[in-house]
């Protein structure tokens, strides 16, 4: 190999290296659990077996227990789906909004939504409400997304500061 050649991939190798260190990030999980209380799926009110009432509601709904997030499976959860390709862990834009401090910035963007709702609606229905100044890029590919993993993010994301 040249020494021409070689200096090219040296300071290619530099490069990625460089990148790949500026990318990384200090995460701190919780050790306290944190309570996630989804919203009752709405019940069939015009099908077979319906329990409704005359004015189509529901005679009682069933009651939804709330699910116990894991900040450490969140992290994992939030890695897996590739969540750190848009959004950075502290307040910096990157392609969505920065996600520091979300867990106490979540309960105030939409009016009657708590902070595990609007994580949740974001995450499952993005473009339900765009955070101003962003566009609507968030996938929706996690529309099913089980209870339990939206409480494991739920969790994770309240550890950023």
């Amino acid at each position: 190999m040249s020494r021409r050649a070689f200096t090219g991939v040296m300071i290619a190798l530099t490069a990625m290296t460089t990148v790949l260190v500026a990318c990384q990030e200090t995460q701190v999980p919780t050790a306290v659990p944190i309570k996630f209380e989804p919203t009752p799926a709405p019940v069939n009110t015009t099908g077979p077996g319906s329990t409704s009432g005359p004015q189509g509601t529901s005679a009682s709904a069933p009651a939804v227990a709330p699910v116990v997030g894991d900040a450490k499976r969140g992290q994992a959860l939030f890695s897996h789906h590739g969540c750190s390709a848009c959004h950075k862990t502290d307040t910096t834009t990157l392609v969505g909004p920065g996600l520091g401090g979300i867990g106490a910035l979540a309960g105030s963007r939409v009016a009657g939504l708590s902070a595990e709702a609007y994580i949740d609606q974001s995450i499952r229905v993005p473009d339900k409400f765009l955070v101003p100044t962003f566009a609507n890029l968030m996938p929706a590919t996690f529309k099913d997304m089980p209870a339990a993993e939206i409480a494991d993010l739920f969790a994770y994301l309240n550890t950023l500061k």
